[in-house]
């Protein structure tokens, strides 16, 4: 096997890691983001569950009043 293959050889295992970590790291954002909208909808529904909203619109509205 010549230098050229060995550094051939090298590369394609380079790019296998390479593809590997990506895969892994997009696995990883798509957890993390699913983490993040389900967290964000349980707030979202604790919110309208106790109608923080609406008690924040009126403190506010009464602030500039």
């Amino acid at each position: 096997m010549t230098r050229d293959d060995r550094d051939i050889e090298q590369a394609e295992q380079d790019v296998e890691a390479s593809r590997r970590r990506a895969e892994a790291d997009l696995a990883r954002a798509r957890e993390q983001a699913h983490r993040a909208l389900t967290l964000a909808e349980r707030l979202r529904r604790l919110r309208e569950a106790n109608h923080f909203g609406e008690l924040l619109s009126e403190a506010l509205r009464g602030r500039r009043g």
